[in-house]
Parts: C-alpha cells; sequence; structure tokens
C-alpha cells in the first residue's frame, strides 16, 4: 500500500521482447515523462518468466537497472504436477529500482548464464509526487504468479487464482482502477470475476506476450475486493494486480454537522 500524490506509470514491453530459453540476454529500454515539480517515491520491475529448468526457487541470471546492479526485492513461482510439464517453473520476479529511476531513458539489462529459462516482457512501475498537486492516488499492489490451466480437467473442478484485495476505503472517491496482469494470455483462456462480476475472455495476447486488463471499479469499490482469474483454456500465468484509488482530501471548511459535501 503506497500513497502518492502525484501520478503512477505502468509500461509493459511488447512481445518482441521475449526472451527464449536459448538466448541469453535482453535489454529493456522505457522512456518516460515526469512532470514539472515529481519526485519519484517508488519504482519497480516486474519480469515474469517460464519453462525454467534450475533446481532452486529463482532463475540464475544477473540484472542491471541503469548500469546499477539489482538484486530481488521478491520472487514467486508456481510449477504443474503432471507429466513433463511438471519439470518446468513459471514465475515472477520483482526488483526495487526506486532510487535509480531518472527522466527520460531508463535501461533493464538481463543476462543469463545458461538457456536454462525463458522470459517473458517486463513491467516498469514508477510512483511519483508532485509539488502542490491536491489528488492523492493510494495503490494497494498485490504480487505473486499462478500458473493455471483448464486442459485434461476431467475432475471438472474450476482452475482459479483467488485474490482478496483489502482497502482503506476514502470518502470522496475521484476514481478507482484494477490492473491485472497475465502472461501467455491467449484468446478463450481466462475470465476474470471481480466483485461478483464477469468479465468473459478479456485476452488478446500470445504466448509471448504479457499484458495488462484494466477494469473501472469506480462504482463498485469495496474494502474488500475478490477477484477470481479463471482457466478457462490452455496455460496462462496470472500475474501481479493493483488497485489504484484517486481522491482529493476535503478541507477543515467542507465539513458541515456530520455531513460532507464536495
Amino acid at each position: 500500500n503506497i500513497t502518492v500524490n502525484g501520478g503512477v506509470i505502468i509500461d509493459t514491453k511488447e512481445a518482441a521482447t521475449y526472451l527464449a530459453a536459448g538466448n541469453l540476454s535482453k535489454t529493456d529500454v522505457w522512456t518516460i515523462e515526469l512532470p514539472a515539480g515529481a519526485t519519484v517515491v517508488n519504482g519497480y520491475v516486474y519480469v515474469a518468466y517460464n519453462w525454467d529448468k534450475t533446481d532452486g526457487t529463482i532463475p540464475v541470471w544477473t540484472t542491471t537497472f541503469n548500469n546499477a546492479a539489482i538484486s530481488p526485492l521478491a520472487s514467486y513461482r508456481d510449477q504443474s504436477n503432471l507429466g513433463t510439464y511438471g519439470k518446468y517453473g513459471y514465475g515472477l520476479v520483482v526488483y526495487d529500482v526506486s532510487d535509480l529511476i531518472q527522466n527520460g531513458e531508463n535501461t533493464f539489462v538481463l543476462e543469463k548464464i545458461s538457456g536454462m529459462t525463458a522470459v517473458y516482457p517486463s513491467t516498469l512501475v514508477v510512483l511519483y509526487n508532485v509539488s502542490g498537486s491536491e489528488a492523492i492516488k493510494n495503490v494497494y499492489m498485490f504480487n505473486g504468479a499462478d500458473l493455471l490451466s483448464n486442459s485434461n480437467n476431467f475432475a471438472g473442478r474450476t482452475a482459479a487464482a483467488n485474490s482478496v484485495l483489502d482497502i482503506d476505503l476514502p470518502m470522496f472517491i475521484e476514481n478507482a482502477k484494477l490492473h491485472i496482469f497475465a502472461a501467455s494470455a491467449q484468446k478463450n483462456e481466462a475470465d476474470l470475476i471481480v466483485n461478483g462480476q464477469t468479465f468473459t475472455n478479456v485476452w488478446s495476447g500470445s504466448s509471448n506476450s504479457t499484458d495488462e486488463y484494466v477494469i473501472d471499479l469506480t462504482d463498485s469499490i469495496s474494502s474488500s475486493n475478490t477477484v477470481s482469474f479463471v482457466a478457462t483454456g490452455s496455460t496462462i500465468l496470472a500475474l501481479q494486480q493493483f488497485i489504484v484509488v484517486e481522491y482529493n482530501v476535503p478541507s477543515a471548511s467542507v465539513k458541515i454537522g456530520n455531513s460532507y459535501s464536495k
């Protein structure tokens, strides 16, 4: 849960930046434009991977951001328990680059020591303050990786990743949005159920892409929000979820008795 009085940048690289297992390095460059008076509060790089053949809980590679070595802040991993596919790990590695973000070009370099892992396109997230801004944004970040598939589901059980995003609900909401990420998110592979509302067949990516789907929660936001990522086809990797709530803090003169008005 991070609060800023400014803005949020979320930028995912295109499918062409996918790093196949046999290739050993990739370089991602994001060009960001911060407004005048902006100060970076937090910055993160999200890197999802698949078909990891190493024995550890995290792939073996080295990473730099703007020429500075970076180490994982957190990592998440899942594997199938069926057949040959059960040998390969899928997951997510998160890096904290808060002190390294710069206005303009930002460069992330990943180098593997062997061809043991394939890497999906990465995502840069930047949260910043702006001097004099009255708009407040609360950003709630739920990180994880869940490998899902409805193929060969002879038991007929629902294949889903279920999460609950608890938030502090402000009184005067301007808008609220839910950002949901997935890798290898192809057509007919998953539905979403958010606060009881179903969103059918929302993905249109490829086996090499990382994709983001945004849902407007302004009229349905709750202090406890349920998200169900339901697999309807073959393999898909459910990833991080963010809720961004924007609101204005009323001045003391707005309060009248026990009620408030905008």
